[in-house]
């Protein structure tokens, strides 16, 4: 990785949130998902090796609990050999958490952003990234302001007890891609606080955006339960 007095510009910068406690995951008494050891390994080191060895991105910007910083930077430096990773503190929700970070990359690399400089947000929650999908993301950056993966729906969908269709409903995943300065530009502006998707937010500002085929693998881990999958996909 070479120093930033080297760098001309950043063109892929990533985002890894794991700010959030998980609750529907911990409310057992469990420790928070991004933490659980799956083969020795915290879950959310998977995610950030999968951004690492993309060869994608510049930077990567791990935004966890202020009391979690320490042992995040730690764990870390144990279990990879890059320099490129900073880690700073998230907010009180996934909005300010974003923000956070976009602020952070506004305020310390702005000599080295552009207007074709974009970035990848993604949900420690989903540990497992297949490289194509990434891969597709950033060809498709070229033509959009923003990207996002998408699954079709497989299971039947009742609402207020009836069924209704599933065709043309598709479950939206992350990492998702934005024109750097353009998102920066939505979050500078007043957005709802109950969307915690940022591909939404860009739809209402009227950025042109992409979906692409997700996968399943993309899973997010919610419940205890889902630790299993992880095992059997390693």
């Amino acid at each position: 990785m070479l120093e930033l007095r080297y760098m001309k510009t950043l063109n892929r910068i990533a985002i890894l949130l794991m700010a959030g406690t998980g609750s529907r995951f911990s409310k057992q008494g469990t420790t928070e998902k991004q933490f659980i050891e799956v083969k020795g390994v915290p879950t959310f080191i998977y995610p950030l090796k999968s951004l690492i060895s993309s060869l994608i991105f510049q930077k990567i910007i791990v935004v966890c609990a202020s009391r979690k910083k320490k042992s995040v930077c730690d764990l870390i430096k144990k279990f990879t050999t890059t320099d490129s990773v900073v880690v700073i503190e998230g907010g009180n929700d996934r909005n300010a958490s974003v923000k956070s970070a976009l602020d952070f990359i506004e305020q310390n690399y702005y000599n080295l952003i552009d207007s074709y400089t974009y970035v990848f947000i993604h949900d420690a929650a989903r540990p497992y990234i297949p490289l194509d999908i990434m891969t597709i993301i950033d060809e498709n950056c070229k033509k959009y302001d923003a990207i996002a993966p998408a699954i079709p729906l497989t299971d039947s969908i009742v609402q207020n007890g009836k069924y209704i269709s599933r065709n043309n409903i598709l479950r939206v995943q992350t990492p998702q891609a934005f024109n750097l300065m353009k998102i920066i530009s939505i979050y500078k502006s007043p957005i709802d606080k109950k969307s915690t998707d940022d591909f939404s937010k860009a739809i209402n500002a009227g950025l042109s955006t992409r979906l692409i085929d997700g996968s399943p693998l993309l899973y997010k881990i919610t419940y205890p339960e889902d630790i299993y999958l992880l095992e059997k996909l390693l």
